[in-house]
């Protein structure tokens, strides 16, 4: 995990792209917007498992008094000190990287969302 920090703020931010770049340590350019744009079709969880397919995972979503793997890193969501929907990063039952460069975490935490790898058949 490298962390980023978010370029955007506010009901715009792009906290979760600054998440999913920390994991797969490459610039937050890469990771496609996934806020909700107008005229959009696609929810942002297919948006997010759309992307991720090019790097054979997906994404599971618990709820926050439910245990996850241990030594693991996984998205920890809820609101911000800022009083905003907001992700950060877990591991261990603790935030280790809050993209926001005023930090703060989460208070209190509606989702967990764990990485799973895919297998996918080819030639179907």
């Amino acid at each position: 995990m490298k962390p980023v920090y978010q370029t955007k703020f506010g009901d715009e931010g792009n906290c979760l792209e600054a998440c999913l770049a920390s994991l797969l340590e490459i610039p937050i350019e890469d990771v496609p917007t996934l806020e909700p744009q107008q005229g959009d079709t696609v929810h942002w969880i297919d948006k997010m498992n759309n992307f991720l397919r090019q790097y054979g995972i997906t994404t599971m979503f618990f709820q926050p008094n439910l245990p996850v793997p241990k030594n693991t890193y996984y998205l920890i969501s809820g609101i911000s000190p800022r009083g905003l929907d907001h992700a950060t990063i877990g591991k261990n039952g603790v935030i280790v990287h809050d993209p926001h460069p005023d930090g703060g975490g989460v208070d209190p935490v509606t989702d967990i969302c764990i990485f799973v790898q895919l297998f996918e058949r080819r030639g179907q």
